[in-house]
């Protein structure tokens, strides 16, 4: 079992190293395009429970696979440009970035996440 890794659905230590995988997470554009960063995630297994996930690294929203940069960025532009060209110039669907900009709905959108999960 991992030492000091406990399961993100029910909390047991009865955690074991499941693989690694390549994953991407978008970043701020750079030249009006978007950027993707690739990182490789640890996956685990509960014994527990039987439930799987992957680990992120600090800085990443779940949720939206975008770095805490991105959506500060996105915030940062609500109003001074159209939503559609931050979805395009992020690559993004512009209903997320319609999220990311309403503070309710992206609230709504992270608990319905962790319901999920449950």
């Amino acid at each position: 079992m991992a030492q000091g890794v406990v399961c993100e659905f029910c909390s047991s230590e009865k955690v074991v190293k499941n693989g690694r995988l390549k994953r991407f997470v978008r970043d701020i554009p750079r030249g009006g395009r978007p950027t993707l960063v690739e990182f490789v995630a640890q996956n685990w297994l509960c014994r527990a429970c039987g439930k799987s996930w992957a680990e992120y690294p600090p800085g990443v929203e779940k949720w939206v696979q975008a770095t805490d940069a991105l959506i500060e960025y996105i915030i940062a532009y609500k109003g001074k440009k159209m939503q559609a060209e931050i979805a395009t110039e992020c690559g993004l669907k512009l209903n997320t970035v319609k999220i990311i900009q309403n503070p309710d709905l992206r609230e709504k959108r992270r608990r319905a996440k962790k319901r999920s999960k449950g």
